[in-house]
């Protein structure tokens, strides 16, 4: 899936409503990208498209809580999941989201490549859009020449979302990390025993932690992907009363309570889905 949007220096993406500023060459941009394929957006980006319609020549994906809305010319869906539904038949390359500032934030782990303009001006804008340059999960990459449209400078970017290698850190793992703690030579001479079983076992539970790690990088982002990993440690004392039987101290049980809430509430892109499943 992929994303397509126009940001000022602040990373601002619209102002009461609208367009930060009507940039033709852009326009011109969105077009040729987005012709013949999948746009997905919300209602409001929709309503302020050309006759409150879908754009023509393309297959148009609305989103809306309104269970009564009718749409001209788009499809109109309930859900993230009903989406995830329609474009689980499609190319990658095929589907683009166009906004607004929520769904861009909703869809975002869900998207390898980010077409961004930049508009080297501020708006002053009310709405925002996570700071790719800064947050180190896309790979930036120009595409054509910096231009100026009405006394304002803008580029066009493609940033690809870096994709974690588990296959690379295990080989790291093994290259540096191995020879310098001796793991190697280790393998090789020791013998066969319980101990050395339950090394081999901590290992494979290792690899799989780091896997599971990865692939979840991969799949809701790094920052929401960090927040579940940094929960081991409440499973940590959870796992030890099950399998151990030793019981935690309560200043345990609190922190732990703290930790998974945390967790929840940092993997949780829109903190109202929480409210609605109560």
């Amino acid at each position: 899936m992929n994303l397509i949007i126009a940001v000022d220096k602040n990373w601002g993406i619209g102002k009461d409503g609208g367009l930060l500023c009507h940039l033709p060459g852009d326009l011109e941009y969105f077009k040729k990208t987005t012709l013949d394929k999948t746009v997905i957006m919300g209602r409001v980006t929709l309503e302020s498209l050309p006759g409150s319609k879908g754009l023509p020549k393309r297959r148009n994906i609305v989103l809306t809580r309104d269970t009564s809305y009718e749409a001209v010319n788009a499809e109109v869906v309930h859900s993230y999941e009903e989406i995830d539904e329609i474009v689980s038949g499609l190319p990658e390359e095929e589907v683009f989201v166009i906004g607004g500032a929520q769904i861009y934030k909703d869809m975002l782990p869900k998207c390898s490549t980010c077409y961004v303009t930049k508009i080297y001006k501020d708006f002053d804008a009310d709405r925002h859009f996570e700071n790719l340059d800064a947050s180190g999960e896309f790979d930036c990459e120009p595409v054509g020449e910096l231009m100026e449209e009405n006394g304002i400078d803008c580029g066009i970017f493609e940033k690809e979302a870096q994709k974690a290698s588990s296959e690379g850190a295990a080989l790291v793992y093994l290259a540096v990390v191995g020879p310098i703690a001796g793991v190697i030579g280790f393998t090789f001479t020791a013998a066969p025993t319980p101990a050395t079983g339950i090394i081999a076992l901590a290992a494979l539970a290792g690899t799989c932690s780091y896997l599971f790690y990865y692939k979840a990088i991969n799949t809701v982002g790094a920052s929401r992907g960090m927040a579940l990993n940094i929960s081991y440690s409440a499973w940590a004392v959870i796992f030890a009363f099950l399998i151990m039987g030793t019981a935690p101290t309560l200043l345990q049980v609190i922190c732990c309570l703290v930790i998974l809430v945390g967790t929840v509430l940092a993997a949780t892109p829109n903190w109202k889905e929480l409210r609605s499943g109560w």
